[in-house]
């Protein structure tokens, strides 16, 4: 735990009761975070990944867990469809070969931008 700013001790009492709460809530935030690394098992289990390149380590989701990015408020005149929904997918064939791919899903027409030879920005659009 990092040391209380000395300066905390001239702040109003609600001010300081304020910050403990917060100091509280992301001690819990920290504790549920560090659980969930350590529940969610193994990263080579799976093929989704929160935070890949935290020192702690990646969280782990089930395998073909579907996360949403929200990109922003909704497109005007729209509810709730200013998202992706991205997912890794497999499928086995009768010859028993496999094939994987990431499916991404949006709440209204995709547009892609290709930024280099392995970036791919997509946005959401209600035109083209």
């Amino acid at each position: 735990m990092t040391a209380t700013d000395p300066r905390e001790e001239r702040l109003p009492k609600w001010a300081r009761e304020e910050l403990g709460r917060l100091r509280m809530r992301l001690r819990e935030a920290q504790a549920s975070r560090d659980e969930a690394r350590l529940e969610r098992g193994p990263v080579d289990a799976t093929d989704t990944l929160i935070d890949p390149y935290a020192t702690e380590g990646p969280i782990t989701l089930p395998k073909g867990e579907r996360i949403r990015f929200v990109l922003g408020p909704p497109l005007p005149g729209r509810v709730d469809r200013n998202y992706l929904d991205v997912s890794v997918r497999e499928q086995t064939y009768r010859d028993g070969s496999t094939d994987r791919w990431v499916e991404v899903m949006g709440g209204d027409t995709l547009a892609a931008y290709p930024s280099s030879s392995n970036v791919l920005k997509l946005r959401v659009t209600d035109h083209f």
